[in-house]
């Protein structure tokens, strides 16, 4: 994995984009200029050699490619244009030939994650274009008629053309928990390509010339076969373990983890897995059952297998850190486990991980899609305007800003719905398919790649391969739970690995991951909290008997907002 960036501004310092988040790609560095185009990448070599792996990659036919992510069905991509002569394992070798001989709608033929920029010299043209998970990020700014593009925000920052200006409608989006399908980030003047996007800037004119989305459908139009399950698995989790870097596994405990340490397992012998222990520091207490079951499994598979521990003396010496990383800040304070959890894989030599993300939403794994599913959604309008209830959220209420009503974001969000995310004829399907698009790329698939980037680590997700995502949202949501039981869910992964997969796995109800705050503050570590908040940080923390979960999470949250804002000198929101 790596970073790319790039600019159409001759004035731009390329060179300290690039530094500004080196830790994306240690293995090397390059930059290409002509006098329309600046281009530069750094490199984490996963599939090939650094020395021939280096970009700005010169394509066959004299154009220029930046490029940040795998390609998964590379070898069936090979086999597919036999006309294709590849010189290194490199998959941007084959990028660069698809896109130069067959066009951009190679693009929808790949099954990968990706960032990329592919400078068409001839033509005039800078094509910027996101994978269709939204796994790996892309920002981009249109300045004084220049484009800049980059894979965090924080490099577009680093040009320093903007002073740090929040955008109000997206404050607004994030502040009310409404889906912000806009591509608007946090920052006015700075977007973020959507899952699936490609656009085209016209060099000539300085303006953006097109744009095109891939969308994975809702078609609902197929049952469910164990076997067939199995085998879709265990092509995705292969296709996903390509690559010549050690891969560790985060083992979560649960079943989607599970599924994937069964298939990686008759691929690498004597896996690597993770996973957290989170401590309350009570004598005899469990917080979270999850690392006891990751350990039986690990156990009973023969893995190599780690407990990463975490507790509040985890949280005061990855504090700091995290926030660097938080560009746009994600609100989560269980996010700092996954930055720390990321430093301690790095230290195990680890360069490529994976996680089950995607599994939940594809699967029907959440018992509220079953409450979901009485509210007989009558249009895909109709699914989103239910789907965001009003909530009372006040963290934000420090700044002095008239924020965007709820129900005007609401209505933002109908006009942004892609209809092809909408079938009638399974309206749960649907609100899964949204959700992927929706809250994933914000949420879970952001966090892997900024905490696993700034450890210089590539994540990977087997379920959120084109081919998976699609093979699932083929599948009828009836096949995938029981809304008559809030525990029959995630079905066809439960029926086709309770052979293979001890009960303790297949069996197990979701858990949650958070951090026990709540416990924390109630206990001997309450000083040592309170002294890092109050003294380093500013904030003074409660301390009022029992905190419940909830109360303990809106007070992470609280930390976690107050903390950011109070870091970035300069802020103003218009």
């Amino acid at each position: 994995m790596c970073g790319i960036y790039g600019t159409t501004d001759k004035s731009v310092d390329i060179k300290n984009m690039m530094s500004i988040s080196n830790y994306r790609g240690p293995d090397g560095s390059s930059v290409f200029s002509d006098d329309r185009v600046t281009m530069a990448h750094n490199l984490l070599s996963i599939t090939d050699e650094p020395l021939v792996s280096i970009q700005p990659w010169i394509t066959p036919k004299g154009n220029v490619l930046v490029y940040n992510g795998e390609i998964f069905n590379y070898q069936e991509m090979k086999n597919r244009y036999p006309q294709f002569t590849a010189r290194t394992s490199c998959d941007t070798e084959l990028l660069a030939w698809g896109l130069d001989n067959v066009g951009l709608k190679f693009i929808d033929e790949i099954d990968s994650m990706h960032g990329f920029a592919y400078y068409k010299k001839h033509e005039g043209e800078l094509v910027l274009s996101r994978d269709h998970a939204g796994l790996k990020p892309l920002y981009y700014s249109i300045f004084n008629d220049n484009l800049l593009f980059a894979s965090e925000i924080k490099n577009i920052h680093g040009v320093g053309y903007f002073s740090k200006v929040l955008d109000l409608m997206a404050l607004s989006f994030m502040r009310s928990g409404v889906a912000n399908l806009t591509g608007q980030s946090l920052f006015k003047n700075i977007k973020s390509l959507m899952p699936g996007e490609t656009l085209v800037f016209d060099l000539h004119h300085k303006i953006i010339r097109s744009r095109d989305r891939f969308y994975i459908l809702p078609r609902s139009n197929r049952g469910y076969d164990a076997d067939e399950f199995r085998q879709r698995v265990r092509e995705t989790v292969k296709m996903t373990s390509i690559g010549k870097r050690e891969i560790g596994l985060f083992l979560s405990g649960g079943l989607d983890s599970g599924m994937i340490a069964y298939e990686l397992s008759k691929i690498i012998p004597g896996l690597k897995t993770f996973t957290n222990r989170i401590s309350d520091d009570r004598r005899g207490h469990v917080y979270n059952d999850d690392a006891v079951a990751a350990g039986r499994l690990a156990g009973h598979m023969g893995f190599d297998h780690r407990e990463i521990v975490i507790d509040h003396q985890t949280v005061i010496d990855n504090w700091q850190l995290f926030q660097d990383h938080n560009d746009d800040l994600m609100q989560n304070m269980s996010n700092v486990m996954y930055y720390a959890t990321y430093r301690e894989i790095a230290r195990q030599g680890v360069v490529v991980t994976m996680t089950g993300d995607m599994g939940d939403e594809l699967l029907c794994g959440y018992p509220r899609y079953h409450r979901e599913h009485a509210k007989k959604f009558r249009s895909g309008a109709d699914m989103i305007e239910r789907y965001h209830v009003p909530v009372d959220n006040d963290l934000f209420n420090f700044l002095d800003v008239e924020f965007v009503d709820h129900a005007s974001l609401v209505r933002q969000c109908v006009r942004d719905f892609p209809d092809q995310l909408w079938n009638p004829e399974d309206p749960i399907n649907s609100l899964m398919l949204f959700e992927c698009y929706a809250q994933l790329p914000n949420e879970f698939l952001k966090r892997s790649d900024r905490f696993g980037m700034a450890c210089s680590i590539e994540n990977r997700s087997p379920f959120t391969t084109k081919m998976f995502m699609q093979y699932c949202m083929d599948m009828h949501s009836s096949h995938k739970s029981d809304p008559r039981d809030d525990h029959k869910t995630k079905l066809p992964a439960r029926m086709a690995y309770e052979h293979l997969l001890p009960p303790y796995i297949t069996q197990k109800g979701k858990t949650g991951w958070t951090l026990p705050l709540g416990n924390w503050i109630t206990e001997e570590q309450f000083p040592k909290l309170n002294r890092f908040f109050s003294k380093h940080r500013g904030i003074a923390l409660p301390r009022s008997g029992v905190v419940g979960k909830k109360t303990a999470k809106r007070l992470g949250t609280h930390l976690v907002i107050q903390d950011w804002f109070s870091r970035s000198v300069g802020l103003s929101v218009h």
